[in-house]
Protein backbone atom coordinates (compact mmCIF):
# COMPACT_ATOMS: atom_id res chain seq x y z
CA UNK A 1 0.00 0.00 0.00
CA UNK A 2 0.92 3.48 -0.37
CA UNK A 3 2.76 5.39 2.77
CA UNK A 4 1.28 8.81 1.02
CA UNK A 5 -2.38 9.74 0.95
CA UNK A 6 -3.93 11.79 -2.11
CA UNK A 7 -3.14 15.14 -0.67
CA UNK A 8 0.57 14.41 0.09
CA UNK A 9 0.98 13.66 -3.62
CA UNK A 10 3.69 15.71 -5.38
CA UNK A 11 3.74 15.73 -8.97
CA UNK A 12 2.78 17.59 -12.30
CA UNK A 13 -0.13 19.69 -11.36
CA UNK A 14 0.73 19.02 -7.76
CA UNK A 15 3.18 20.76 -5.84
CA UNK A 16 4.03 20.54 -2.06
CA UNK A 17 0.96 21.76 0.12
CA UNK A 18 3.06 24.38 1.24
CA UNK A 19 4.33 26.09 -1.79
CA UNK A 20 0.09 25.98 -2.73
CA UNK A 21 -1.48 29.57 -3.29
CA UNK A 22 -3.08 29.98 0.02
CA UNK A 23 -7.34 30.26 -0.59
CA UNK A 24 -8.52 33.63 -1.67
CA UNK A 25 -4.92 34.42 -2.81
CA UNK A 26 -4.07 34.87 -6.36
CA UNK A 27 -0.03 33.97 -7.84
CA UNK A 28 -0.22 37.84 -8.94
CA UNK A 29 -1.63 40.03 -6.32
CA UNK A 30 -0.31 43.16 -8.81
CA UNK A 31 -1.82 42.04 -11.58
CA UNK A 32 -1.05 42.74 -15.65
CA UNK A 33 0.20 46.39 -15.24
CA UNK A 34 -2.14 49.01 -16.74
CA UNK A 35 -1.66 50.96 -19.85
CA UNK A 36 -1.03 54.62 -19.41
CA UNK A 37 -4.15 56.58 -19.86
CA UNK A 38 -3.86 57.59 -23.84
CA UNK A 39 -6.30 59.99 -25.33
CA UNK A 40 -6.43 62.33 -28.11
CA UNK A 41 -4.73 65.31 -26.22
CA UNK A 42 -2.05 63.12 -24.77
CA UNK A 43 -1.18 61.73 -28.24
CA UNK A 44 -1.03 65.25 -29.53
CA UNK A 45 1.26 66.18 -26.59
CA UNK A 46 3.55 63.27 -27.75
CA UNK A 47 3.57 64.35 -30.86
CA UNK A 48 4.47 67.94 -30.27
CA UNK A 49 7.15 66.90 -28.30
CA UNK A 50 9.08 64.73 -30.64
CA UNK A 51 11.92 66.35 -32.20
CA UNK A 52 13.00 66.68 -35.62
CA UNK A 53 16.09 68.32 -37.50
CA UNK A 54 15.26 71.67 -39.69
CA UNK A 55 17.12 74.01 -41.34
CA UNK A 56 17.60 77.23 -39.68
CA UNK A 57 19.70 79.96 -41.04
CA UNK A 58 22.33 77.73 -43.02
CA UNK A 59 22.26 75.08 -39.98
CA UNK A 60 20.66 72.16 -39.15
CA UNK A 61 19.19 72.51 -35.80
CA UNK A 62 17.05 69.55 -34.19
CA UNK A 63 13.70 71.33 -32.45
CA UNK A 64 10.87 69.93 -31.11
CA UNK A 65 7.28 69.72 -33.62
CA UNK A 66 5.92 72.10 -31.51
CA UNK A 67 8.56 74.77 -31.78
CA UNK A 68 8.42 74.56 -35.29
CA UNK A 69 5.09 74.93 -34.97
CA UNK A 70 5.36 78.05 -33.01
CA UNK A 71 8.28 79.68 -35.15
CA UNK A 72 6.21 79.28 -37.68
CA UNK A 73 3.38 80.82 -36.68
CA UNK A 74 5.29 83.66 -35.33
CA UNK A 75 7.16 84.03 -38.42
CA UNK A 76 4.46 84.51 -40.45
CA UNK A 77 2.65 86.96 -38.06
CA UNK A 78 5.95 89.10 -38.07
CA UNK A 79 5.51 88.99 -42.31
CA UNK A 80 1.97 90.59 -41.55
CA UNK A 81 -0.27 87.50 -42.21
CA UNK A 82 -3.77 88.48 -40.37
CA UNK A 83 -4.67 84.74 -39.40
CA UNK A 84 -1.36 83.91 -37.65
CA UNK A 85 -1.93 86.85 -35.36
CA UNK A 86 -5.03 86.10 -34.72
CA UNK A 87 -4.14 82.67 -34.10
CA UNK A 88 -1.04 84.03 -31.72
CA UNK A 89 -3.61 86.94 -30.08
CA UNK A 90 -6.08 84.36 -28.90
CA UNK A 91 -3.39 81.16 -27.27
CA UNK A 92 -1.49 83.51 -25.71
CA UNK A 93 -4.17 84.38 -23.20
CA UNK A 94 -4.99 80.73 -22.88
CA UNK A 95 -1.70 79.61 -22.11
CA UNK A 96 -1.10 82.61 -19.41
CA UNK A 97 -4.25 81.83 -18.02
CA UNK A 98 -3.17 78.30 -18.00
CA UNK A 99 0.29 79.22 -15.81
CA UNK A 100 -0.78 81.89 -13.56
CA UNK A 101 -3.73 82.03 -11.05
CA UNK A 102 -7.31 81.41 -11.55
CA UNK A 103 -8.46 84.51 -9.94
CA UNK A 104 -7.61 86.53 -13.43
CA UNK A 105 -9.82 89.53 -13.60
CA UNK A 106 -10.92 90.16 -17.27
CA UNK A 107 -9.62 94.17 -16.68
CA UNK A 108 -5.93 92.75 -16.67
CA UNK A 109 -6.32 90.19 -20.11
CA UNK A 110 -7.66 93.44 -21.74
CA UNK A 111 -4.99 94.75 -20.70
CA UNK A 112 -2.51 91.66 -22.18
CA UNK A 113 -4.38 92.00 -25.36
CA UNK A 114 -3.43 95.77 -24.87
CA UNK A 115 0.02 95.14 -24.62
CA UNK A 116 0.26 92.14 -27.77
CA UNK A 117 -0.91 95.01 -29.81
CA UNK A 118 1.79 97.54 -28.83
CA UNK A 119 4.13 94.87 -29.18
CA UNK A 120 3.24 93.43 -32.76
CA UNK A 121 2.67 97.39 -33.56
CA UNK A 122 6.70 97.74 -32.74
CA UNK A 123 7.07 95.27 -35.94
CA UNK A 124 4.89 96.97 -38.35
CA UNK A 125 2.65 93.63 -38.08
CA UNK A 126 -0.83 93.71 -39.27
CA UNK A 127 -3.44 95.19 -36.30
CA UNK A 128 -7.04 94.48 -36.00
CA UNK A 129 -8.99 97.64 -35.73
CA UNK A 130 -11.98 98.60 -33.52
CA UNK A 131 -14.08 97.16 -35.71
CA UNK A 132 -12.33 93.97 -36.27
CA UNK A 133 -11.24 94.61 -39.56
CA UNK A 134 -7.35 94.30 -40.41
CA UNK A 135 -5.64 97.73 -40.74
CA UNK A 136 -1.97 97.76 -41.98
CA UNK A 137 -0.16 99.76 -39.55
CA UNK A 138 3.08 99.63 -42.18
CA UNK A 139 3.87 102.42 -44.39
CA UNK A 140 5.93 100.54 -47.05
CA UNK A 141 4.26 98.61 -50.10
CA UNK A 142 5.37 95.72 -51.84
CA UNK A 143 6.08 95.70 -55.14
CA UNK A 144 3.84 93.87 -57.40
CA UNK A 145 0.65 94.56 -54.89
CA UNK A 146 -1.92 96.51 -57.06
CA UNK A 147 -5.13 97.65 -55.05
Amino acid sequence: MNEFNDEEAVGYGKPPKHSQFKPGRTGNPRGRPKKAGKNFASDVQTELGRKVVVRENGREVELTKGAVIVKTLVGKAMKGDVRAWREIRELLPKLFQLQADAKRTSASRDDDAQLLDQFLGLFGAVKEGPTGDPQDTSTTEEPGNVE
